[in-house]
């Protein structure tokens, strides 16, 4: 095949698509879409391709040195070669990205480790930014030389209620008179006679265990009550939103105490919002609540203008609906913000 039997259109329409693939290269290459050390590859694409749109004979020449029959093959070549060095190419990149990813993976929890070593020592100390109309829109760490002490919120003194220990008296068993005692039942008076030996102690019940058995499940609960409690206190970020000062403390101890409760309850199912739930579900949202979900509950208790005949009913409900309507309430709301603007 003589390569002045080419057509000169095809060899036109050759030379121009090599030129634009070229001109597409160097375009984005200007606007900085590309950069140069991966845009190696494309270039050297571009350059065998306007060569073989100028010299048509060199695909010829190629034929006849690998021993193909026909110049198609060596074009399918070519271009499996370019795949092949693309995908390698690729490959190398994605191989780098990954361990710089590792590395910047690693870098940033030892920096978040710190800056939570900081934040504890008092050094660097965050407060809740909020915009002209009261919502959340950020946080805002303040770095000081000396650590900054912040006073802990005083805790409600519980009163702890005294446990008297009743006295038991041993109640004086005797056999009763049977008019008839021919219907005396044999094996349940040696069964009695059996408990009331004073030489068989073993089923004797003791007085003193029953106020023992109530008190040590009075410390469990007790113990479980405070473990929430401190769980649900660093959920919220408590110490946060008592430093607040757009924060109403009174109110907010309401709602942790409620929160609390809700937790704590022995109940099976929990109504909230006129339904019932089962407990673990209640309980497990409010687990899941933070402080944002707190801000969110008060805001929307400050804009309410209606009568709120049960304030724990509402309170209850907001919380349990706020990990699943706040981020839609937000969204409607900026929204809004637009249209009106």
């Amino acid at each position: 095949m003589n390569w002045q039997s080419i057509s000169p259109i095809l060899r036109i329409g050759l030379l121009l698509g090599a030129v634009c693939y070229l001109a597409l290269i160097l375009w984005l290459l200007k606007k900085k879409k590309l950069t140069v050390r991966y845009s190696i590859i494309w270039l050297i694409s571009a350059g065998v391709l306007l060569v073989f749109a100028v010299f048509p004979y060199v695909v010829l020449v190629l034929t006849d040195l690998l021993g193909m029959a026909v110049p198609v093959n060596v074009v399918f070549l070519l271009v499996i070669a370019f795949i092949l060095l693309l995908l390698l190419s690729l490959s190398s990149i994605v191989s780098g990205f990954a361990e710089k990813i590792k590395r910047l993976a690693q870098e940033n929890a030892l920096l978040e480790k710190r800056v939570r070593e900081l934040e504890q020592a008092g050094y660097i100390p965050r407060s809740r930014e909020r915009d002209a109309r009261g919502c959340l829109r950020g946080t805002i760490y303040t770095i000081y030389e000396q650590p900054q002490t912040q006073p802990e919120p005083e805790k409600p003194a519980q009163a702890v209620p005294a446990l008297v220990q009743p006295t038991l008296e041993k109640p004086m068993l005797d056999s009763p008179a049977l008019e008839n005692p021919t219907q005396l039942n044999t094996k349940r008076k040696n069964k009695e006679r059996q408990n009331t030996d004073p030489s068989i102690t073993d089923s004797i019940p003791f007085p003193s265990g029953f106020p023992e058995t109530s008190t040590q499940k009075r410390t469990e609960a007790k113990d479980a009550f405070e473990s929430y409690r401190k769980l649900i206190l660093e959920n919220i970020d408590y110490d946060i939103l008592a430093g607040d000062p757009h924060v109403d403390r009174e109110q907010l101890d309401e709602i942790t105490q409620l929160v609390q409760e809700t937790v704590c309850s022995t109940r099976d199912r929990i109504r909230v919002g006129g339904n019932d739930y089962p407990a673990e579900i209640v309980r497990a949202k409010m687990l899941k609540l933070t402080g944002e979900h707190i801000h969110f509950v008060m805001d929307c208790l400050r804009k309410n203008t209606t009568q709120i005949r049960n304030i724990r009913q509402y309170l209850l409900t907001a919380l349990f609906h706020a990990p699943s309507t706040m981020n839609s309430y937000y969204t409607a709301l900026v929204a809004h913000d637009k249209a009106c603007a």
